[in-house]
């Protein structure tokens, strides 16, 4: 299903939808769906992504330190499931870690990680900072 509907909004105009069900017009099939989905898994539409509870880096996660203006996603975020990156080694879109903005963890099965928001321990990688055009620190990798 879409983006959107997995988000539990409605689609707009604006989305890349074709034939869409997911309007306000067709609310009935919508929550009807909804439910349906939820039953089969109650987790469904749950969010991937939890806060931690303070500012310190999520266990697992080897965080680096950013601008005070620049969000620390490594350190209060990270994937509910974690992600199981074979080849992209966390760098693209594929690893849900990544496209979520958050680094990888202890719960991930990642293969080589080279997440740029946070690696997992264990790695044989290394973050280094480096500025990015908006001025905010961000990491590449090195090997160690």
């Amino acid at each position: 299903y879409c983006e959107c509907f997995a988000a539990g909004v409605y689609c707009l105009d604006s989305c890349a939808c074709r034939d869409c069900f997911n309007k306000p017009e067709f609310a009935d099939t919508v929550m009807g769906t909804r439910q349906q989905i939820e039953t089969r898994n109650p987790l469904a539409f749950a969010p991937k992504i939890v806060q931690t509870s303070d500012n310190t880096p999520t266990e697992g996660v080897a965080s680096f330190a950013l601008q005070p203006n620049c969000p620390d996603t490594t350190g209060s975020a990270r994937h509910k499931r974690g992600c199981n990156c074979k080849k992209s080694l966390c760098l693209k879109k594929y690893c849900e870690c990544y496209q979520a903005g958050v680094g990888c963890s202890d719960g991930c099965k990642c293969n080589g990680c080279k997440n740029i928001y946070g690696i997992k321990k264990g790695t044989s990688f290394l973050l280094v900072s480096c500025f990015d055009f908006d001025g905010c620190l961000c990491s590449s990798s090195r090997r160690s």
